[in-house]
C-alpha cells in the first residue's frame, strides 16, 4: 500500500517534487530509525509517478491517519 501524489493532484508542481520528497522523507525519518524493515519509505519517480510513501500497511489505522494528514500538510505548504 501507498499514499502520494502525482500530476493528477490538484496545486502539483512538477519543479516542486524533490522538495516534498525531501520533506515527507523527514517526516517519516523516526519511523525509518525505530524500524528499518518495515518502516515507510519515499520514493520519487519509481514504481508510480511522482512522489510516494511505500510500505504503510503495516501501519495501525491511527497512525495511517497522521501520516495521511500531515503528508497532505506538507504537500499543500510545498506546493502552495
Amino acid at each position: 500500500m501507498n499514499y502520494g501524489f502525482d500530476s493528477t493532484t490538484p496545486l502539483w508542481k512538477e519543479d516542486r517534487k524533490q522538495k516534498l520528497a525531501d520533506r515527507l522523507h523527514t517526516m517519516v525519518l523516526p519511523l525509518q530509525l525505530a524500524d528499518a524493515t518495515t518502516a515507510p519509505y519515499v520514493e520519487v519517480d519509481q514504481m508510480y509517478d511522482g512522489v510516494r510513501i511505500r510500505r504503510i500497511t503495516n501501519l495501525s489505522e491511527p497512525a495511517l491517519k497522521v501520516l495521511v494528514e500531515t503528508a497532505e500538510a506538507i504537500y499543500k505548504s510545498v506546493m502552495s
